[in-house]
């Protein structure tokens, strides 16, 4: 099936409802294209299942992840 939408005169397109539901878009979502040489694909960013993947690395500590955890759980006792 093909879907096509108007580009407007400030180049904005609409994602239709069908794919945008298809592929859960969201408002303030991000979308990539990739330029190929008979145009363009449009690609959705890969989903992440779970959270903390995408946070993994992120947070940098000075002292052992594992040490920083038995000291916290140690504290709210």
């Amino acid at each position: 099936m093909v879907y096509e939408s108007k580009v407007t005169s400030k180049f904005q397109i609409t994602i239709p409802k069908e794919l945008r539901e298809a592929y859960s878009v969201r408002s303030g979502g991000k979308i990539s294209f990739i330029p190929e040489e008979d145009g363009f694909k449009v690609k959705m960013p890969k989903r992440v299942k779970n959270i903390a993947e995408k946070l993994y690395g992120i947070a940098k500590f000075d002292e052992d992840a594992v040490k920083a955890v038995h000291k916290i759980r140690s504290d709210i006792k």
